[in-house]
């Protein structure tokens, strides 16, 4: 049943409200026809005087003018529609050839008029894209509305979505632009920006499906890793915040309110993220109902209509539950069971992992692996902080020459620490039991070595150092060799302290560790990657899973791929020309990998850190006190 007609509105522009006519300015002269033949009908020459002006005092006066709606100048009005279309629009070519080939070819048709002078005669907005009617200026021939747009093909009834408006909110998640900051730029461009509250209206639904197509794609990449045992021998895990401090004066408990966990398969050289999860404290809807007073809980089961929140205010983001929804991605959902599970020493993710994959097996279990990095990180903050003799150094006399000193050796013990494992690993075929007869002997070699003595080096050091008969480790080390250090005089303190720092990586319990080589780095590499579109200063509530899933979508497949199948997806389909773009987009990225990856390029940028060190330690612009007065070593002052 069509609804109720509305009323055109018969006020033109320039009208003035009877309230506001009743007011008399001093820039507002009212003409005098007391001398007129007709009183109360000006002449021409005041009627002209009158529609120059701005209004007048009382229209239904004796002797005043009946000047309905004065004008604010004389002459042509502008057209108001030419005036608003004066700026950019987003068109489809063709679309737009064939509105004015129709048009013109109706005209002929219709033959009002001999010359067709064609105008843009109405607009209608459709979020960044329009429709458009042509009309001619010498008759009054007037075109339908013509869409210059494709139009999404679905099943559904009604007006179809714009693929440029789908593609758009495909896009954005990409980047870390919002919908405000697209108005912004859209009007920067002179494009006339859509509503905002469009935008995330079709953004809502765009990342529904963009988090659909993600899901499938990392559960078809896991099963064409585990294969038909339905198992994967490692998985790497890790988690991240959306903030980069953990605690904040104007927030009770943690300062982040969103957490972000990933697992990555360690199986295959690709390492595909296999999945995702997300722990999210914000709801912008339930903050709107608690400032109007209600009393909503988001994130709990008394949550509002239309939650965006998954976890409590009140409690700590958990990285456990967080390892238990990875788990379940894995165990309950595909039937894939996991040997081992890699993560940092900080959280306890693996926990939450294991008792996932015991709902599905409940004897099993997932011991936890170290990753190397997070662990040598622990060995520099134990070296640099512990107690060494003040005679370690001998060509170091004052306390902060030694301090530093005793920081630039904790990095030596880090780095050797690692190439001895490394060494060690290829010569014993990764074999555990093998490492561990091995490597004892190797540290007390490599403690002898910092020693002065290299007599068993060449045999024992793990590849490291050549004793005299070649290149020693004070020579290879550009830690030791940048700064200075040629010797140290090692007590027997000193000894325990740099075996202490050694076996944290070379000792039993490490080998039992660290003995598949496996690490975090691509989670640490996916962790930098999403930032792109979810920065830590801007917060979205509601799309974080969306442009998480994006993220991940772009890793697995490169950046050019993931376009066309989130094209495909969303039916959302691509030209010749940007196709082309993203497969060049899609070569550079692995051309990229690969020269990250090289040899070479590693060794080279060795060297590169090598000399920024040494540029820093003679060129440095920053000295802790330099501009001060003269300190002493010593606390009592000196002698006169």
């Amino acid at each position: 049943m069509p609804g109720k007609r509305h009323l055109q509105n018969l006020f033109k522009p320039g009208h003035q409200l009877w309230r506001n006519r009743l007011k008399t300015t001093a820039a507002t002269q009212v003409p005098d026809y007391s001398n007129d033949d007709q009183p109360g009908q000006p002449s021409t020459s005041h009627v002209q005087d009158v529609t120059a002006g701005v209004g007048v005092v009382s229209p239904d006066s004796s002797g005043q003018p009946y000047d309905l709606r004065s004008k604010s100048k004389t002459g042509t009005q502008e057209n108001p529609v030419t005036g608003k279309l004066g700026s950019m629009r987003v068109i489809h070519i063709e679309k737009n050839a064939n509105m004015w080939n129709s048009a013109y070819q109706g005209h002929i048709e219709l033959g009002t008029c001999a010359r067709p002078h064609f105008d843009v005669g109405d607009e209608r907005k459709i979020g960044l894209v329009v429709q458009q009617k042509l009309k001619c200026a010498n008759c009054d021939f007037v075109t339908p509305f013509h869409a210059l747009y494709d139009e999404r093909d679905t099943a559904k009834r009604g007006r179809k979505a714009a693929v440029t408006n789908v593609a758009l909110c495909a896009g954005m998640m990409e980047t870390a632009i919002g919908a405000k900051g697209l108005q912004m730029l859209l009007a920067s461009m002179d494009i006339v920006p859509p509503a905002r509250t469009s935008i995330n209206k079709l953004a809502r639904k765009v990342g529904g499906e963009i988090e659909e197509l993600s899901k499938k794609d990392m559960q078809k990449k896991a099963k064409e890793v585990a294969g038909r045992k339905r198992k994967l021998k490692n998985v790497s895990m890790d988690a991240c915040y959306n903030s980069v401090t953990r605690f904040n004066n104007k927030k009770p408990g943690q300062a982040a309110s969103q957490a972000i966990a990933t697992a990555i398969e360690t199986d295959s050289t690709n390492k595909y993220i296999v999945g995702v999860a997300v722990q999210n404290q914000l709801c912008w809807r339930g903050a709107f109902l608690r400032n109007k007073g209600f009393e909503v809980e988001c994130g709990t089961a008394n949550a509002h209509f239309d939650c965006a929140a998954n976890h409590p205010e009140s409690d700590a983001l958990c990285e456990r539950r967080l390892g238990r929804e990875l788990g379940r991605q894995l165990a309950v959902d595909q039937d894939i069971l996991v040997d081992y599970a890699t993560s940092d020493g900080d959280a306890r993710t693996v926990e939450g992992f294991e008792e996932a994959m015991k709902l599905v097996q409940p004897n099993w279990t997932v011991p936890r692996l170290a990753d190397p990095r997070h662990l040598g990180q622990t060995q520099f903050s134990v070296g640099h902080k512990a107690q060494l003799s003040s005679s370690l150094f001998p060509h170091h006399t004052t306390q902060a020459d030694k301090r530093k000193a005793q920081i630039i050796l904790a990095a030596d013990l880090k780095n050797r620490s690692q190439c001895i494992f490394d060494h060690v690993h290829r010569e014993c075929q990764g074999e555990a039991s093998k490492m561990k007869k091995v490597l004892p002997k190797v540290v007390e070699t490599v403690l002898n070595c910092y020693a002065g003595d290299c007599s068993d080096c060449k045999n024992f050091s793990g590849g490291t150092c050549h004793g005299s008969d070649g290149k020693s480790w004070w020579e290879k080390s550009y830690d030791l060799s940048v700064s200075g250090i040629h010797s140290l005089n090692v007590n027997s303190s000193d000894r325990c302290v740099m075996k202490t720092v050694l076996d944290m990586k070379l000792g039993e319990r490490a080998v039992e560790k660290l003995f598949l080589k496996t690490d975090t780095q691509k989670n640490e590499a996916f962790n930098r990657s999403v930032r792109v579109s979810l920065p830590k200063n801007i917060n979205f509530s509601r799309q974080v899973g969306p442009r998480l899933h994006t993220s991940a979508l772009r890793i697995n497949n490169g950046p050019g791929k993931a376009v066309e199948m989130k094209a495909a997806h969303l039916r959302t389909p691509v030209s010749s020309g940007t196709r082309s773009f993203l497969a060049r987009l899609q070569s550079q990225d692995q051309y990229q990998k690969a020269y990250n990856k090289d040899v070479s390029v590693k060794a080279r940028r060795r060297q590169q850190r090598s000399a920024k060190k040494h540029r820093h330690l003679i060129k440095s612009g920053y000295l802790k006190h330099q501009l001060d007065l003269p300190r002493h070593d010593h606390a009592y002052p000196s002698s006169r």
